[in-house]
């Protein structure tokens, strides 16, 4: 029980940490002179400043919090992703082919779904409109670079150790780090992928026993969202030719990178 709770704690910081930053932006926002709080259309939060202070504290807090276990809970029993990995020319290409064929099959499919059920996700497209219409160099570096580095601490470098103790199993501890990914992410379109991409990132990161795979494909994955989302699908059959296509490299890139990851260490049931 005791380790079941350590396990969502991760979660449990970064939620606090977002509203902490929420709050200290909000005021550097108002500060700055970025916004009015008496503006009757409302105050803004900068997305910039919100999100570079937040991956900031999450990357130095859980960066701290990692490392600490790395040097103290490492045992024969524990899972903790320290090894130290070179990456083949072949496994690098794999990986990329992997995380923009992740975003093509997703896009495609909110895409068909969008057409069957137009109310569906009139939220979810405003959000990711707003969301690659910043493309300022630091924003994107902040995006592309600090989210998925702090993420990956939190989720497959503290969360997976965690449950990988709490549930005696990794299979099991990977599925319910995937989950709670999927609840971090906080909208229920965004979050029902997100638990799919995160046991994805889970198997990579045990495989290799190394951050460093899951950290570059969640960039991959990340930065292909501003190349994807400016190619518009004509009509749902093209979609679902993209959607198609885009699951066989998915797939077959998944299946082939693995082996090029695997770690010579003996790995748990």
């Amino acid at each position: 029980m005791k380790d079941f709770i350590k396990s969502l704690l991760p979660l449990f910081v970064s939620l606090i940490i977002t509203i902490i930053s929420y709050f200290a932006s909000f005021a550097i926002t108002v500060m700055l002179g970025l916004t009015r709080v008496s503006d009757s259309a409302g105050t803004n939060v900068n997305e910039f400043i919100f999100n570079l202070l937040r991956f900031s504290l999450m990357l130095i807090f859980c960066g701290w919090w990692f490392l600490y276990i790395r040097n103290t809970e490492n045992s024969e029993n524990d899972f903790v992703p320290d090894k130290k990995i070179k990456f083949s020319i072949v496994a690098f290409i794999l990986l990329i082919i992997l995380g923009f064929s992740i975003q093509v099959s997703t896009d495609s499919l909110l895409y068909i779904l969008s057409k069957a059920f137009p109310d569906l996700l009139v939220s979810y497209h405003q959000m990711i409109k707003s969301f690659v219409s910043q493309t300022e160099p630091l924003y994107l570096l902040t995006i592309i670079v600090l989210a998925p580095i702090a993420e990956e601490l939190i989720f497959r470098g503290l969360t997976l150790h965690y449950a990988r103790r709490a549930c005696n199993n990794i299979g099991a501890a990977i599925i319910f780090q995937g989950v709670l990914f999927g609840i971090y992410h906080g909208s229920i379109i965004q979050g029902l992928y997100a638990v799919i991409f995160g046991i994805m990132l889970g198997v990579i990161c045990v495989r290799s026993r190394s951050l460093i795979p899951s950290m570059f494909l969640h960039m991959v994955i990340n930065g292909s969202l501003y190349v994807v989302y400016h190619f518009k699908f004509i009509n749902v059959p093209v979609a679902v030719a993209a959607m198609v296509i885009s699951l066989i490299l998915l797939i077959i890139s998944f299946v082939l990178v693995i082996p090029r990851l695997n770690s010579d260490e003996k790995q748990d049931d």
